[in-house]
C-alpha cells in the first residue's frame, strides 16, 4: 500500500469528492426540514465516520494481503479512527443529556425509539458478517449454532460476537466496529439515574463529579474504561457550558484546527486522558456553533452526516469484499486506490439505501410503538 503521506492526502482528496457529489440534488432526499435543527453536527458525524472507515482500510489491507490485523507505520490512519469514536461517544452523551426524560413513561419511550433506532442496521451488519462466514467459512458447529447466532443478533448489548462456520476472527469482517455499540447501551442504561442525580442536583457539578471520578477511581482498576467513561461525562459537561461562553466563529474555528493538529502530532492516543480532554475543548467550540469556516454545514457533509450510522457498521464489510476481489492480483498503488475510493462511494450510496429502508422506518416505527404502548 501506499505510504502515509500518500494515503493522507487521498483521504483528503476523496472527502471533497464525495461532498461534492452528494451536494447535488440528487441527495436532496436526505435533506430535513426540522425548524433549528443543528446541520454543524451532522456535518461532523459524517467526517467522524469517514475517518472511522480510513482508518480500517489500513486495518483491512494488512488483514487480507498479509493476514495480519495490524496499522503499523501509519501514525495519521491510526488515529482518525479513535478520534472519531471519542467524538461519537461525546456526541451521545452530549444527545442523550440534551432529551427531556422526566418520568417512567419517558424512560419507556425513550428505550423503544433507541432499540428500534439502532437495531434495524446492526441486524443488516450482522447478516452480511453471517453470510460472508457461511460463504468463506470452512465448517458449522450446529451444537453451538443458536448461541453464537444469538450473540450477533444483540444489536450491540455484549461485546461477544463468536466465530461460525469455523471462520477466524469473524468479528474482523465489519472491522469489529459493534464493540462501540456495548458502551452506547451501557451510556443509555445508566440515563435514568443519571437524570435524577441530574434532577435533584445542579447539572454542572454533577458532570464534573463523574469527570473526577473516571479520571482518578475507575482509571485505578482500568484505564480504557476510565477513558471511554470520561467520553461520555465530558459530553454532558459539554452540553453544560454551551450558550454559555461566546467566541466568533472565526476564533473558534482557528482553536479547532489548532487543537486536532495537536491531536495529531502527539504520541499519545486520542483516547488517552489527556487527549481527551483537548478532544472535549474541540466538541464545545463545535456545539457551541464552530462550524469549521462553514466545512461542517456544506450540503453534502450535512446530508452524508444522516446516513453516517449506516456507513460506519456497513464500510468494513465494504473493504473485506474488496480485498477479497483483489488479493492474490498483482495491482499498482494507484488502481488500488483507485478502487478504494469506488468502494468509498459505493459505501455511501448503500448507506443511503439503509437509511431509507431499515433507518428511516425504524425511527418512525419506534415512535408509533411507543407513542401506542405509552
Amino acid at each position: 500500500m501506499i505510504n502515509q503521506n500518500g494515503l493522507f492526502l487521498f483521504n483528503i482528496i476523496s472527502i471533497i469528492i464525495l461532498v461534492v457529489i452528494f451536494n447535488s440534488r440528487f441527495f436532496s432526499f436526505l435533506d430535513k426540514n426540522e425548524f433549528q435543527r443543528d446541520e454543524h453536527l451532522d456535518g461532523l458525524r459524517f467526517f467522524l465516520a469517514i475517518a472511522v472507515a480510513f482508518h480500517h482500510m489500513v486495518y483491512s489491507y494488512n488483514w487480507s494481503f498479509n493476514n495480519d490485523w495490524n496499522i503499523e507505520h501509519y501514525p495519521i490512519s491510526k488515529k482518525l479512527g479513535r478520534f472519531g469514536v471519542c467524538l461519537f461517544f461525546m456526541l451521545s452523551a452530549y444527545f442523550m443529556t440534551r432529551r427531556n426524560i422526566t418520568n417512567a413513561t419517558d424512560i419507556v419511550k425513550f428505550y423503544i425509539k433507541r432499540f428500534f433506532r439502532i437495531a434495524p442496521v446492526a441486524w443488516l451488519s450482522a447478516s452480511l458478517c453471517i453470510i460472508t462466514a457461511l460463504i468463506f467459512g470452512s465448517a458449522i458447529n450446529y451444537h453451538n449454532l443458536i448461541d453464537n447466532l444469538f450473540f450477533w443478533f444483540d444489536f450491540g448489548l455484549t461485546l461477544n460476537k463468536p466465530d461460525i462456520n469455523s471462520f477466524d476472527n469473524m468479528f474482523l469482517i465489519n472491522t469489529g466496529v459493534m464493540w462501540t455499540l456495548h458502551w452506547e447501551w451501557l451510556l443509555y442504561f445508566s440515563l435514568p439515574i443519571i437524570y435524577i442525580v441530574r434532577e435533584k442536583l445542579n447539572n454542572f457539578i454533577v458532570s464534573q463529579c463523574m469527570n473526577f471520578t473516571n479520571v482518578f477511581v475507575v482509571s485505578y482498576f482500568d484505564q480504557e474504561t476510565s477513558n471511554y467513561l470520561l467520553c461520555f461525562s465530558l459530553g454532558m459537561t459539554v452540553r453544560d457550558l454551551v450558550g454559555k461562553i461566546k467566541l466568533s466563529n472565526n476564533i473558534s474555528s482557528v482553536i479547532v484546527l489548532l487543537a486536532i493538529v495537536l491531536i495529531f502530532v502527539r504520541h499519545a492516543s486520542p483516547l488517552s486522558t489527556y487527549s481527551i480532554i483537548i478532544e472535549s475543548v474541540i466538541f464545545f467550540l463545535i456545539c457551541n456553533g464552530c462550524d469549521i469556516f462553514g466545512l461542517l454545514k456544506v450540503k453534502g457533509a450535512v446530508r452524508l452526516g444522516e446516513v453516517s450510522y449506516s456507513i460506519y457498521l456497513l464500510h468494513g464489510i465494504m473493504w473485506f469484499y474488496m480485498n477479497k476481489m483483489l488479493v492474490g492480483h498483482d495491482i499498482g498503488n494507484i488502481s488500488y486506490l483507485g478502487f478504494s475510493f469506488a468502494t468509498v462511494l459505493l459505501t455511501c450510496l448503500l448507506s443511503c439505501v439503509s437509511f431509507m429502508l431499515l433507518e428511516q422506518k425504524g425511527i418512525n416505527l419506534g415512535k408509533k410503538i411507543s407513542t401506542k404502548i405509552c
